[in-house]
């Protein structure tokens, strides 16, 4: 009776998971991790992309992310990575077989806001970029130059920096923050600072070739 074959046993296949993305925003971070769900009618498998991912046969479609969420890689390690989600069309897993499925997730998702400071370190020193979204405060420098946000997010800003080792001041708009919407995914929104001759500080924005001047601090 050990041997005897039951009807109603479950039957498993394997999942051959090849994902693949366009990595457009160079970050700190590698290869990601990858996660992937199969979802057959309210059923749905989830684990880490490694091998062979086993399953019980059926008909799925497969997701694979970068990150459980895109809130999640906006925010992790503080400042963010960029985060991949792609989709296969529905696939038959076969109980004892292995499908192989290609899932390419393109580019990235969210987008990044990165200070760019091209000011001369001798005299123009603690320059920081002070950037807020709703309950998140972001404070921008050499050290850490860029933050990841969703799409539809709209960054308040101003700048912060100490000239020839004076007193501490801030650009903004007239004691207001400046603002930016983040608005196109896979976008490096670059915040730059040059200064002219006379020690004065131009702000301006890049992004996707285009150049907007932004202000021009007297």
């Amino acid at each position: 009776c050990m041997n005897e074959e039951f009807p109603n046993a479950v039957q498993y296949g394997y999942i051959n998971l090849n994902v693949s993305n366009n990595p457009v925003m160079v970050t700190r971070a590698g290869e990601p991790s990858w996660q992937f769900s199969a979802t057959k009618n309210s059923e749905s498998y989830s684990g880490f992309v490694s091998g062979l991912n086993k399953v019980p046969a059926g008909t799925y479609i497969i997701t694979a992310k970068s990150h459980s969420s895109i809130d999640v890689a906006n925010t992790v390690n503080t400042y963010g990575e960029p985060y991949f989600e792609g989709e296969s069309a529905e696939t038959e897993i076969s109980a004892g077989e292995s499908q192989s499925v290609e899932i390419n997730c393109g580019t990235a998702k969210n987008s990044k806001l990165t200070l760019v400071n091209n000011l001369n370190n001798s005299v123009f020193t603690n320059v920081k970029l002070n950037a807020t979204s709703h309950d998140r405060n972001l404070s921008l420098s050499s050290e850490n130059s860029s933050a990841f946000y969703s799409i539809g997010t709209t960054v308040a800003y101003n700048i912060n920096y100490t000239y020839n080792g004076e007193d501490e001041k801030t650009i903004n708009n007239d004691g207001e923050n400046y603002t930016i919407n983040i608005s196109t995914a896979a976008t490096d929104y670059q915040i730059k600072l040059t200064s002219t001759d006379n020690g004065n500080i131009h702000v301006s924005v890049t992004y996707n070739g285009e150049f907007d001047t932004i202000e021009s601090e007297d």
